[in-house]
Formats: C-alpha cells, structure tokens, sequence
C-alpha cells in the first residue's frame, strides 16, 4: 500500500470478459490488446482444461484455496467477440 507496487500478481477468472470490452472499444491497440490478453486466459484455460478461479503469476500456481469452475461465461463472451472481428 505504501509503495504503490502489487503484492502478487494473479488472473481471476471474472477478469475473462476483459478481451470482449477491448474488442468494442475498437482501436487497434485495443484490438491487438484484446487478442495477448485472451491468448493468456485461453492457455490457462487450456492447461488445466478448465480456467482456475486464481492463478497466482509470481510463482506459477492456481491459488490454494481456488476450486476449478467449468462455467465461464466471460471466457466465451471474450471468444465470442473475437470470433465475431475475424470472421
């Protein structure tokens, strides 16, 4: 809090409808943004068939108290928009 500098760095999965707010806001920074941003939660995705809950970055490791939930929402939505931008 005194520094200004994160304690840990983590994904949560609620953060998955990021990708889908850049692709509407439509620059092409945002865009390009969009599709690193999704490419990340998809490998996490990917990696434990399923996206965790808590994924702590700093050392690699779903959050020990997190429980896997295979519906994500945000994750398709994200999929969805960019789907929608290249076809």
């Amino acid at each position: 809090m005194h520094t200004g500098r994160p304690v840990y760095l983590q994904f949560q999965s609620l953060q998955a409808f990021w990708p889908s707010i850049q692709v509407l806001h439509g620059s092409n920074s945002s865009l390009n943004s969009a599709i690193e941003t999704y490419q990340n939660f998809f490998s996490l995705f990917t990696r434990f068939e399923s996206l965790p809950e808590r994924f702590i970055l700093n050392s690699n490791v779903v959050h020990s108290t997190q429980r896997m939930y295979g519906l994500r929402p945000e994750l398709m939505e994200s999929t969805l928009y960019l789907y929608e931008l290249v076809s």
